[in-house]
């Protein structure tokens, strides 16, 4: 008698990197990195680090950036280690993820990853951001919800509707933590895409990602308006860099 194939794995039984950022401001381009959180999720030994980056002599935090992720300048002053020391230390850990077939997961992968990346060409630092499959809790959620229904999917309402609690968001490794497990909430809901090996999953929220922006740039020129969204995903080209809403 032949054996009986066992399912394939789910993705979220495996072991998974995620990472949060803490800037000081929306914009991709002109606003600053305070900090970056990391959290090791389903792994045999958890553990999360936060990386504050100390700013530069004349740069200051806004007090409407601290009230979210609450990092003073004070604080990162303390604190903080140079911004090139926080991009090695950080390009070490996701090459040692990548090399280990681990996925990384970042909530609005699109703000994240392009903010690293701008922070990294302009401080000479090559780091390994595209190294590993990633996944987006935001873009699988949006995929899955019909037209009505996605409104304004910020992390903080994504964590009540997967019944997720990691207590108050805002901190960087407190945000990674929930985006991992909104993830991880995600698959036990959705158990056909959470079956998807994560190489194939990445390369299918690209897809979704850039027939989503087809939709909403139809809608935006209907309207008469300007604003365009880019269909790249993970990253945006520097040269379409603007300002990616988490709440599309």
């Amino acid at each position: 008698m032949s054996a009986i194939p066992s399912p394939p794995a789910r993705w979220a039984d495996q072991p998974m990197l995620a990472l949060a950022i803490a800037t000081t401001g929306l914009h991709v381009t002109n606003d600053r990195l305070v900090a970056v959180g990391v959290v090791a999720v389903n792994a045999a030994r958890h553990w999360e680090r936060t990386w504050l980056v100390s700013p530069e002599p004349d740069g200051e935090i806004p007090v409407e950036a601290s009230n979210i992720h609450g990092i003073s300048t004070h604080r990162a002053r303390r604190d903080g280690r140079p911004l090139p020391q926080v991009l090695t230390d950080l390009d070490a850990l996701l090459r040692r993820t990548a090399a280990g077939g681990i996925p990384l997961v970042v909530f609005n992968a699109r703000f994240a990853l392009t903010v690293l990346t701008q922070t990294a060409r302009r401080a000479g630092v090559a780091v390994a951001l595209n190294a590993s499959p990633i996944l987006d809790p935001f873009v699988l959620d949006l995929h899955s919800k019909p037209q009505r229904q996605r409104g304004n999917r910020t992390l903080d309402k994504l964590t009540a509707i997967y019944r997720v609690s990691e207590g108050r968001l805002g901190p960087p490794a407190r945000n990674a933590a929930a985006a991992a497990r909104v993830a991880i909430a995600y698959a036990e809901r959705y158990p056909q895409v959470g079956r998807h090996d994560v190489r194939a999953l990445h390369r299918l929220q690209q897809t979704w990602w850039s027939e989503h922006a087809g939709e909403v740039n139809d809608r935006m020129e209907l309207w008469d308006r300007v604003d365009r969204q880019s269909p790249h995903w993970p990253l945006i080209p520097v040269t379409a860099a603007h300002r990616p809403a988490a709440t599309t």
